[in-house]
Order: C-alpha cells, then sequence, then structure tokens
C-alpha cells in the first residue's frame, strides 16, 4: 500500500520534511549531519510542538538552529578534549630512546675520561649552561 487510507488524517509534520532538511543543509554542509540534524529536529516536533499550525514551522526552525548550535559546540569541545589527550605523534620511538641513551652514556664516560681541568670545564660550560667567561680563570 502506497498511501494512507483517505479517511486517517496524515502525520504531523510530513508537510515540514522538506523544510526541515533544507534548514538542516544550509545549517550543516555536510550531507549525513544534516540529515542527523533534521531527524532530532522532527523527532522533537513529534514530541512536543505547538498545538496551533501557523506556529509549527517557526518553532521547528529554533529547533534545527538550536540543535545546530549545539552539535557545533559539542564538536568543539570533542575536538579540544581529543587534542589535550592525544599523544603528540612526535614522541620518539623505542629505537630512538634507545640511541640517544647510548649516545647519552658514552658521552658521560668521555667526559669522566677527560682530563681536569677540561672536564671541570666542559661540565660548567655544556651541563650547567654557564658562559666560559664565568669560570675561565685569566691567568
Amino acid at each position: 500500500m502506497d498511501h494512507p487510507p483517505e479517511d486517517l488524517p496524515s502525520a504531523p509534520l510530513v508537510d515540514d520534511v522538506p523544510f526541515v532538511r533544507a534548514l538542516a543543509r544550509e545549517l550543516i554542509h555536510d550531507e549525513h549531519d544534516a540529515e542527523d540534524l533534521a531527524q532530532d529536529a522532527l523527532l522533537a516536533g513529534l514530541a512536543s510542538a505547538p498545538t496551533e499550525r501557523t506556529a509549527v514551522r517557526p518553532w521547528l526552525a529554533r529547533v534545527v538552529r538550536n540543535a545546530s548550535i549545539d552539535r557545533r559546540r559539542r564538536s568543539a569541545t570533542r575536538r579540544h578534549v581529543e587534542r589535550s589527550s592525544a599523544r603528540a605523534e612526535g614522541l620518539p620511538s623505542a629505537a630512538e630512546e634507545l640511541e640517544r641513551e647510548t649516545a647519552r652514556r658514552t658521552l658521560h664516560a668521555a667526559l669522566h675520561a677527560l682530563d681536569e681541568p677540561y672536564r671541570t670545564a666542559l661540565r660548567l660550560r655544556f651541563l650547567e649552561e654557564l658562559a666560559p667567561r664565568s669560570f675561565v680563570s685569566s691567568d
């Protein structure tokens, strides 16, 4: 059966479906998200639309706009949470960490193998980050 019998009233909001979908597509440019938004608005309309037929379209328009704002807000919040909790892509791999630690140990051993005053001068300059003038004597 393609059409409802003539004596049954048409479903509420059927005439407003194209209007709601068009408004949702105008507000949200993604086709699937716009369809979700339209369905949410129509569902809200079925649940609590105004009783006067003349007030339905402006009410539905407000419902669609508010739902669109809520979607954007939730999306922005979700993006913020995802960015703040995501691991940075630049974290070194285990192999890179091992290579770095090996280099650090090699440098440490080479530094300790130096005689004084070279060892102290390099330690003060590069590990303590002091300016050369602060520890070089003027002999």
